[in-house]
């Protein structure tokens, strides 16, 4: 279990910081482990650096700023152990404060924690260079900032972009690489609500299925894909109603949208995920119902948010537990299909 840092002498080493910087003046080397092998290079840069899109660590392959054992390959090379791999970071956009209405569900002097709204990007990338999380955490503390030259505030993780709920940030490099130890060493418990087409026959299931890429998707995944690594999640259902059903997912791994994937794959796909077969929910007049009898109310997007977040406090040392309310959409959604409401606020 991870101790709280006491200074920057037994700070952790984050091992996947990605900093934009001007070209020629910082790069960084590594290794590439045997759980990756034969995995496509722009493929294992996207699970190597999870802030950032698939397309811009393409770009970089394509303009020579990624060499693998000192040559340019092209972003499909398989990699695997004993293969160097140098990225040379590129020169980073301005990035403007933005108004973006973040709410802040917890704020203490070591960390920070939002309720991201549904739609925001985490990380500034090719094709969301506006309206992220970071712009409006610019917006939210330019007085502090405009104080303090050195005031930095930062996500420790991630969240897709149609995913609300719980977001951890911290206010320094140490406590972000502290809290970052712990979820890549998997001692961050998550908790994740969502709203699923049908009625599970289950009330509780654990399905351990390795996920990997999804040969037929570019952009998708699948139970037993491409480079397939170990994936496990534990769901239970809650209440189900109208035609579906709100599900606690509690991931025990953390793979590339690994609840999204293990839904579909038992049948039940996530309400507004067409990537992996869910359907999208027009809304309708409250007098009216779908077809399936379910009332009217709109989903858009993937119905899934982040919950709770258990994790060591790198303040304290003691196990906290945040949570968050969904986000309005789905808590309607809920609410009219007379599902159960597991959601929460606060710190306990």
């Amino acid at each position: 279990m991870s101790r709280p840092f006491r200074s920057d002498r037994d700070r952790p080493k984050g091992r996947h910081e990605f900093r934009r910087a001007k070209p020629g003046q910082a790069s960084m080397t590594f290794g590439v482990s045997q759980s990756y092998r034969g995995m496509r290079l722009d493929r294992y840069l996207a699970c190597r650096f999870p802030g950032y899109s698939r397309s811009f660590l393409q770009s970089l392959v394509k303009e020579g700023r990624v060499l693998v054992d000192g040559r340019a390959p092209k972003p499909s090379a398989p990699v695997g152990p004993g293969n160097e791999i140098t990225v040379n970071l590129p020169e980073g956009a301005p990035r403007e404060p933005e108004d973006l209405d973040l709410d802040v569900v917890y704020r203490d002097d070591f960390i920070l924690a939002i309720n991201k709204q549904p739609g925001l990007v985490v990380h500034p990338a090719r094709g969301h260079r506006t309206g992220t999380v970071l712009q409006g955490l610019l917006h939210l503390f330019r007085d502090e900032a405009a104080r303090d030259p050195t005031f930095h505030v930062g996500a420790v993780h991630r969240l897709d972009r149609g995913t609300s709920g719980l977001l951890l940030c911290a206010w320094d490099g140490p406590t972000r690489a502290f809290l970052q130890s712990q979820f890549e060493r998997r001692e961050v418990k998550k908790a994740y609500l969502a709203i699923v087409h049908g009625k599970p026959a289950w009330d509780e299931i654990d399905l351990d299925a390795p996920v990997g890429a999804d040969p037929e998707a570019p952009k998708g995944q699948a139970v037993g894909g491409l480079a397939s690594r170990p994936a496990r999640t534990r769901f239970v259902r809650l209440g189900s109603g109208g035609g579906y059903s709100l599900v606690r997912a509690e991931p025990y791994t953390g793979r590339l949208h690994q609840i999204r994937v293990h839904l579909a794959h038992l049948g039940h796909p996530i309400v507004g995920d067409t990537l992996y077969g869910g359907r999208t929910v027009e809304a309708m007049p409250d007098d009216r119902q779908a077809d399936d009898g379910a009332p009217a109310g709109a989903i858009e997007r993937p119905a899934l948010h982040s919950s709770e977040l258990t994790f060591v406090h790198p303040g304290t040392g003691e196990l906290t537990t945040l949570a968050a309310p969904m986000w309005e959409d789905m808590r309607e959604f809920v609410e009219r299909c007379g599902l159960s409401d597991a959601s929460g606020d606060g710190v306990a």
